[in-house]
């Protein structure tokens, strides 16, 4: 017998799969700082709360993945991942609101086994949704507070959200440019279609933008001209970046 025909895969099947690794590798390659936000951001709700632990969570696909804690079983927690809708963080994603539960035992949304995995099971938790233009990316956890009699409260915890919002933002563009990364496969596929290809799958990998779907199918055009083109590409996009720093260090001011 004939051997199988090994599977084929077409340019933009391989592209659109190198993308959503791409996706996943993002998160991984951002700087240290924005972990380090995540954790400021946890150390300060734990303060101002009088908590034993905080933490934060990011939404991946279809999964809450822990960036950052700290209190007890923070090192067991960080990287941990569940489905989301699970456990009291899952149904404050869902629903996109924030809650407060005082006794975790109590409530058929509270996932026992996760806690016990980290060596550290909470009795109360108050969550809140981590929200970037109008979507839940993640949640706060603040685990066992002082009595909310007269203390913070979720507006609080709402506000320190906002902060967290601002950092996986920042992990998000990195997960972004991951799909530009692929536009590298331009120089050497010598694919007349691979722009196209390159519009389709970053348009259809997660959290894509339109703009982003554009700006990589216009690098991989720019890999097909001549070097002198390309450097000049290269000088306006490093001149736009530079004015646009500018500007918003100065509105900063």
């Amino acid at each position: 017998m004939p051997d199988d025909p090994e599977p084929t895969t077409t340019p933009h099947g391989d592209l659109a799969a190198l993308v959503a690794l791409l996706n996943e590798l993002g998160p991984a390659i951002a700087p240290s700082s924005l972990t380090e936000q995540l954790t400021a951001v946890c150390a300060t709700a734990r303060a101002a709360f009088g908590a034993t632990a905080a933490s934060v969570a990011a939404v991946v696909g279809d999964e809450l993945e822990y960036r950052a804690s700290v209190g007890p079983g923070a090192a067991e927690l960080i990287g941990l991942r569940l489905p989301v809708g699970r456990g009291i963080a899952g149904f404050v994603v869902s629903s996109g609101q924030g809650i407060s539960v005082d006794e975790v035992r109590d409530d058929p949304r509270f996932a026992a086994d996760v806690a016990e995995r980290t060596g550290y099971v909470p009795a109360a938790i108050l969550a809140v949704p981590i929200v970037r233009r109008d979507e839940a990316i993640g949640v706060l956890s603040i685990l066992d507070r002082v009595s909310a009699d007269g203390g913070p409260s979720l507006e609080l915890a709402g506000h320190l959200a906002e902060v967290a919002a601002i950092a996986l933002g920042q992990a998000d563009l990195f997960t972004d440019l991951g799909r530009v990364f692929a536009t590298a496969l331009a120089g050497v596929a010598g694919d007349e279609d691979l722009p196209a290809a390159l519009r389709a799958a970053a348009s259809t990998a997660l959290g894509a933008s339109n703009d982003l779907g554009d700006l990589a199918a216009l690098y991989g055009e720019l890999a097909q001209l001549g070097p002198a083109e390309r450097a000049a590409a290269t000088r306006i996009v490093a001149e736009f970046t530079s004015y646009a720093a500018s500007t918003r260090r100065r509105r900063r001011r």
